[in-house]
């Protein structure tokens, strides 16, 4: 694929670059793609919260990051770690 595109430097010269790139969609395998918790009381403080854990596994031949875009990112659980 190749883009075209326009840097424009703020009281300075624009520059014209062309970008040229190839990828793959990457073999990663989730454990599930949904979850019913079914019926959960409300939160509060003392509680255990309800949780699942997901498995993500590189079958690729390369390696992977995952970015998880977090609605709330206060709400992560800290074993969510790959």
């Amino acid at each position: 694929m190749r883009v075209l595109c326009g840097a424009q430097i703020v009281n300075g010269p624009t520059y014209s670059l062309l970008l040229h790139g190839a990828g793959h969609k990457p073999r990663l395998d989730v454990s599930f793609l949904s979850h019913d918790f079914g019926t959960c009381a409300v939160w509060q403080a003392g509680m255990q919260p309800a949780s699942k854990a997901i498995k993500l596994t590189n079958n690729d031949s390369q390696p992977i990051a995952v970015d998880p875009r977090w609605a709330n990112p206060a709400a992560r659980c800290a074993h969510a770690c790959c």
